[in-house]
């Protein structure tokens, strides 16, 4: 058979008979039957490459993702790695998010069945409700560049907060108890200290300073928390850390937050709504490639959240909330001092009520707050807290300076803010 010989052409001595794009000698059957015999030898071998592709793609994909035995522990970890990875900060963003979703949906794929059964859920209805956060997400970004803001909002409102969608997709809330500790930090040009109510929110006669922040626009004050002061240093770019300012605050009644942190997620605990607002955060957190552009536009899904998130609070009759809790997109960067992923998580509790000057009523009300100080003052007032015998037993962050000014700030007095 592999020596058919046709006029004019030289004997074939190839497994494919019909001409290839670019050839230039066609083969000429001499009679009807031998055009079918060769059309069946052509279709046979390409039937027979379709298999040893299609068997190929299905050793590659299990070698990698090695299907039926990815474990839900396995699959949030690398969820966490996808946060921590997302350094194509120049690709287009529409692009960025295409990417993020596929990954994640292999990631599912690859997910051992019985744990869909600890999930509460299957793998068929995961799949399709990843889908359906992207879509919408990407719906959301580009309507927003086409100028449609009233649609944007629209897309990520129905997406997670409408009640008659049937389609809405649950997001989990957390509740935050009384006295927890938060911080905040600003920086500073002086060893001079700034007062406690100058370390809260922008006061609403300078909301002309507040600018664009991750879940904020300007102009629009909220009040921004660390979970460490590290993690404020962070944020604010690390500028001198010696003349930094920081505060404690606690909380003093319960807050109600959407919680897109990635500290608490454990395999032990995971349920479906945990895996959407895994996914949710990642959208949130994309990195940007220029902090000091005005505009960044992997800010418009976590600013049109909490617009929605307010607009929910005003609509709905379920449990206030408060503001979302996320872990900070600089969590795992190559230049950090530490590890540990809660000293990441932040807090965006915005304003309840705007008036024409002063600070938000409700919020000055919930929250109590500590004596300003700074490293370079904690220094020289508490060099005790530096003592050899004091840090024996305490680990790498809590020796740090940024762990020792804590441990001061814990033990001062707070005064709730109202009340300065």
């Amino acid at each position: 058979f592999l020596n058919i010989k046709t006029r004019g052409t030289k004997t074939c001595k190839k497994t494919h008979f019909l001409p290839r794009k670019g050839t230039k000698t066609a083969l000429k059957p001499r009679s009807e039957s031998e055009l079918f015999l060769l059309l069946g030898f052509e279709c046979f071998f390409a039937l027979m490459d379709s298999v040893v592709l299609t068997k190929s793609l299905s050793l590659y994909h299990n070698k990698h993702y090695n299907k039926y035995n990815m474990t839900l522990k396995t699959l949030i970890r690398k969820i966490k790695n996808l946060h921590r990875r997302d350094v194509r900060t120049d690709q287009y963003i529409i692009n960025r998010l295409v990417d993020q979703r596929d990954i994640l949906l292999s990631y599912i794929y690859a997910l051992d069945d019985d744990e869909f059964d600890v999930l509460g859920s299957s793998e068929r209805k995961i799949r399709d409700n990843i889908k359906y956060i992207y879509e919408n997400a990407i719906g959301c970004i580009e309507a927003y560049f086409h100028g449609r803001f009233d649609i944007s909002r629209e897309i990520i409102f129905n997406t997670f907060f409408d009640e008659n969608n049937s389609k809405r997709i649950l997001l989990k809330y957390d509740s935050i108890h009384t006295n927890t500790l938060f911080f905040r930090m600003r920086s500073n040009e002086t060893y001079e200290l700034y007062t406690q109510l100058e370390m809260f929110h922008i006061p609403f006669e300078k909301r002309s300073l507040t600018t664009n922040q991750r879940y904020s626009i300007s102009g629009y004050p909220c009040l921004y928390l660390g979970n460490s002061a590290y993690g404020c240093w962070e944020e604010l770019n690390r500028p001198n850390v010696e003349m930094c300012n920081i505060v404690a605050l606690e909380n003093v009644a319960q807050l109600t937050v959407i919680d897109l942190s990635l500290s608490n997620m454990y395999s032990n605990e995971f349920v479906e709504a945990d895996l959407y607002n895994m996914v949710l955060s990642l959208i949130c957190s994309l990195k940007t490639n220029d902090r000091t552009s005005p505009f960044k536009p992997e800010y418009i899904i976590p600013q049109t959240l909490l617009s929605c998130m307010i607009r929910r609070n005003d609509k709905s009759n379920q449990i206030y909330c408060d503001g979302i809790k996320y872990t900070s997109s600089l969590y795992d960067s190559k230049r950090c001092l530490f590890d540990d992923i809660r000293l990441f998580d932040n807090y965006v509790i915005p304003i309840k009520q705007s008036k024409e000057k002063g600070y938000c009523n409700e919020l000055s009300s919930l929250f109590a707050i500590s004596p300003t100080t700074s490293i370079a003052i904690n220094k020289i007032l508490h060099p005790y807290l530096g003592s050899p015998k004091s840090l024996s037993k305490l680990d790498k962050y809590e020796v740090s300076e940024f762990g020792l000014i804590e441990r001061w700030l814990l033990d001062s007095d707070k005064v709730i803010v109202s009340k300065l």
